[in-house]
């Protein structure tokens, strides 16, 4: 998000959810309102997470950063209804959904303003 402020690309950036504390509600009202989140997570199984489109984790680090963008509160993710979509990086089959339980897994979570 600096590195954006710093070339032009946005006015800055503002801290809407602390890391390992992610506000379901937060986050919807920011995503409802027209704004990605940039955030990540430690322990994203991103081998699988590519080949399933659901986020899961490993016990080893993998760190990632990406962009929620949507949020669904009738989508079945595994066991779970609910949840948060990201187009990540990757592009193509890299896009994947979270249920708003593994939320409270994020980085820190930041919209650009």
């Amino acid at each position: 998000m600096k590195l954006q402020k710093d070339m032009g690309l946005s006015k800055g950036y503002a801290t809407v959810g602390a890391a390992l504390r992610a506000n379901v509600d937060v986050l919807k009202y920011w995503i409802a309102n027209g704004r990605a989140i940039t955030t990540g997570s430690t322990f994203g199984d991103w081998r699988n997470i590519v080949k399933t489109g659901v986020y899961s984790e490993r016990a080893t680090a993998a760190g990632h950063c990406w962009q929620v963008t949507e949020y669904d509160d009738d989508r079945k993710i595994g066991d779970d209804v609910g949840g948060f979509y990201s187009p990540n990086s990757w592009g193509g089959t890299g896009q994947f959904w979270m249920s708003y339980k593994n939320a409270i897994r994020l980085f820190t979570q930041y919209i650009a303003l």
